[in-house]
């Protein structure tokens, strides 16, 4: 599968550090209506954007700047 994702250069940067990932606030589908809807609010859209071929460097500045601001609202820190 990786090999087949790797093709494709949208999906390549994510599948080229997958070997590195770690888990984080979206671990869990807590249904809490809290810090996992906001943040999946942000990486569907992201998801959408792909589908309709934004440009990347606009695509990820969206996500950066939604999760940024979905930290602050739950005071988290990286």
């Amino acid at each position: 599968m990786v090999n087949k994702l790797s093709d494709n250069a949208k999906v390549q940067p994510f599948v080229s550090t997958a070997n590195n990932a770690t888990s984080w606030y979206l671990a869990s589908n807590t249904g809490d209506d809290g810090l996992n809807t906001d943040m999946q609010k942000y990486f569907k859209d992201t998801i959408n954007m792909i589908v309709t071929n934004t440009k990347t460097d606009e695509m990820m500045e969206t996500l950066k700047n939604g999760v940024i601001q979905t930290q602050n609202k739950y005071k988290l820190k990286r």
